[in-house]
């Protein structure tokens, strides 16, 4: 049995250091953090074949997380976009933490037009089915599936000038593959309000 009267306690005691303390989850599958703040943020992550690279937390993302939280003023009444948030952690973190609208973002599941063209680009093992879907699942979870978190299919590969402009453009753990870089700058840039 779990002594969250003890993990508060512990949480309290070690002041103003930048941890996140791991709770258990409230649910199978999923996992629930204390981060400073008094930001409790709980999302579910899924296997690789339903997620590939974003169906679980990586490290730079609880880093991010715990930064958003100490620098809250960064995103508070602001519109920020989250790029290939996976399942979302940092950006459901920025919206807890009072920006206007957090719009958490990646590839996603695709129609069949942009599966027929998805799958000559990248091999079917690799295309994550169902990481947006998951994303609505840790807004709604999280109360946050109201207007401050929308969920979007984002494709760096796809940019054409006419992108919606955040004031705030968040990410972590972004590339696997060096040859993503300039599809991921070019699509910073064109999300990137001047």
């Amino acid at each position: 049995r779990y002594d969250f009267s003890a993990v508060n306690e512990a949480v309290y005691a070690l002041g103003s250091r930048r941890i996140a303390v791991e709770l258990p989850g409230k649910r199978p599958g999923h996992r629930q953090f204390r981060l400073p703040g008094q930001v409790s943020t709980e999302v579910r992550e899924t296997n690789f074949g339903d997620g590939g690279l974003g169906s679980s937390i990586w490290d730079a993302g609880m880093g991010l997380s715990i930064w958003l939280c100490e620098h809250s003023n960064v995103v508070r009444d602001r519109r920020v976009l989250e790029l290939g948030s996976g399942v979302g952690l940092a950006g459901l973190v920025s919206a807890q933490t009072g920006s206007l609208c957090t719009v958490l973002s990646d590839m996603g599941q695709v129609d069949e037009a942009e599966a027929s063209i998805l799958a000559s680009q990248m091999p079917q093992e690799e295309q994550p089915q169902r990481l947006l879907s998951n994303l609505v699942h840790n807004a709604d979870i999280n109360g946050l599936g109201d207007s401050r978190c929308e969920i979007r299919r984002i494709d760096w590969n796809q940019i054409d000038g006419s992108e919606e402009k955040f004031a705030v453009v968040i990410g972590s753990d972004l590339i696997y593959d060096r040859a993503d870089a300039p599809a991921l700058a070019g699509a910073v840039l064109a999300h990137t309000a001047p």
